[in-house]
């Protein structure tokens, strides 16, 4: 009898770990696209780690492009394939992250997240282009990545050739 309770506490135990550090890997899909993936959902169990995991992957990439001359960070994917349920914390922290992607104009895209849960974050604010593949994400991505850099050189180019 004891035996079976300690097992569904451990069992109850290793739900909450996974939940609070979910596996959450990072990819540079070049052209300065990187691409989140998160193995379990986005909760308030999990919502503080996988925005740190994000703003890890940014540090890191512009270290690379400081130190290399690569490419920066210029779009982030966030693959929400594996995500069940978006509770209020987890659509606060897209919010944010949303947001935050715009003042440092960084495109944000999502690819697998569920018509309904779709439906939600666009009730909540929430305005991420989202793809059923991850192959259709990163050509959109960085497509649009290019349009955002010739825009932004043009602009440059104008507004220096102004002042002469």
């Amino acid at each position: 009898e004891y035996g079976i309770i300690a097992g569904v506490v451990f069992d109850l135990l290793l739900v909450v770990a996974r939940n609070l550090r979910p596996n959450t890997h990072v990819h540079d899909m070049g052209d300065g696209v990187i691409l989140v993936e998160v193995d379990s959902g986005w909760n308030y169990l999990s919502v503080n780690y996988v925005k740190e995991r994000v703003e890890e992957a940014l540090y890191w990439e512009r270290k690379k492009f400081f130190f290399s001359q690569s490419t920066t960070v210029n779009a982030i994917i966030l693959d929400m394939s594996m995500f069940g349920e978006l509770d209020i914390t987890a659509m606060e922290s897209l919010k944010g992250l949303q947001d935050d992607c715009r003042a440092e104009r960084i495109l944000l895209f999502s690819v697998g997240l569920k018509e309904e849960l779709c439906e939600d974050a666009q009730s909540f604010g929430i305005a991420v282009p989202n793809f059923e593949a991850t192959d259709e994400a990163v050509r959109a991505a960085k497509r649009e990545v290019g349009l955002a850099i010739a825009i932004r050189e043009r602009m440059e180019r104008a507004g220096t050739g102004s002042r002469r």
